[in-house]
């Protein structure tokens, strides 16, 4: 899969605690506590976490700030001269709880075709 060695520890890791019993995703019911969860295992920062918890686990008010993908969506879709940094992308998305997760899908879809 061309992962750097560095990030297939990660995912080796996160893979050995899903497997061991130590990380039970389903059965954290918040999304902050999935996040938590998350955000504890080596390697896993918050776009990481943001993305499992809205494709993963079907948490339909998640943003995963950073995402080049949809960093220029939120450019293109308000018209700003440039990309948001994470704290625009948080204020620009906030409209949009508690269905976030739907207005991402929504943005990245509108990239399609469309060159970067």
């Amino acid at each position: 899969m061309r992962f750097s060695r560095r990030k297939a520890e990660y995912v080796i890791g996160a893979a050995t605690q899903v497997a061991g019993g130590h990380l039970r995703l389903e059965r954290l019911p918040t999304a902050t506590g999935a996040a938590r969860a998350l955000l504890a295992l080596r390697g896993c920062g918050l776009w990481t976490a943001q993305y499992v918890l809205m494709r993963g686990l079907g948490f339909g008010d998640c943003v995963p700030v950073g995402d080049a993908g949809l960093t220029l969506a939120l450019q293109r879709t308000f018209h700003l001269p440039e990309r948001p940094d994470a704290a625009a992308t948080v204020r620009l998305m906030a409209p949009f709880a508690p269905h976030r997760s739907l207005a991402t899908f929504h943005l990245w879809t509108s990239l399609k075709g469309v060159p970067a």
